[in-house]
């Protein structure tokens, strides 16, 4: 080789040696910052979206304070829980067609039975501890769940639906006035339940 195509050749190598080197540079930080960019981009969206969740929730949850609110300063719920409990006080006495050892015996074979087997379902094949539950209620509550829980009609879920027992209590005629409001709010805003406490 001559010394013209060497010095062509070394100029050549030595010109483009620095231009491969601040292109394998450039390149090298243009990734880096894509990189960078599209982690914080990610970031950004991820915050974002826990923003816009965590900001749902809160109002799901202000929604429902709302509507209790409501529901607990309405005149007819207070109405309702005035009547209801002096009718629960009398309840026993005007439904008392047996003596209690006949409800407690019937209300404990449903515990046993049917809400034994929804309870274990619903949970996992956990057992329903029904002595402790009817153990916890008093001579009213044994006599008022025999009417409304097993006398009722519906399934285990959709018991709430019983709107007229036909007893001719006082509690049943109370219940039957207020309860068609009161399924409506619950079907309309889709509460599984509405207790007046």
């Amino acid at each position: 080789m001559n010394l013209k195509t060497n010095v062509t050749i070394g100029a050549l190598l030595f010109a483009t040696l620095p231009i491969l080197i601040a292109s394998s540079l450039i390149g090298w930080i243009a990734v880096d910052s894509s990189k960078n960019a599209l982690y914080e981009l990610a970031t950004q969206n991820v915050i974002s979206i826990r923003d816009t969740k965590k900001a749902q929730i809160e109002g799901h949850f202000q929604n429902i304070r709302s509507q209790i609110a409501f529901l607990s300063d309405s005149q007819m719920v207070i109405d309702a829980l005035m009547a209801l409990n002096d009718a629960f006080i009398n309840f026993r006495g005007e439904f008392d067609e047996h003596d209690l050892n006949f409800y407690r015996t019937g209300l404990s074979a449903y515990y046993q039975s049917e809400l034994a087997t929804e309870f274990a379902q619903k949970n996992a094949g956990m057992a329903f501890d029904w002595r402790q539950a009817l153990k916890g209620l008093d001579e009213d509550g044994i006599t008022i769940q025999y009417q409304y829980l097993k006398n009722n009609p519906h399934a285990i879920g959709s018991k709430g639906d019983w709107s007229e027992p036909e007893d001719d209590t006082l509690y049943s005629q109370i219940h039957s006035l207020y309860h068609s409001q009161l399924k409506s709010f619950r079907d309309r805003f889709g509460y599984l339940d509405i207790l007046l406490v």
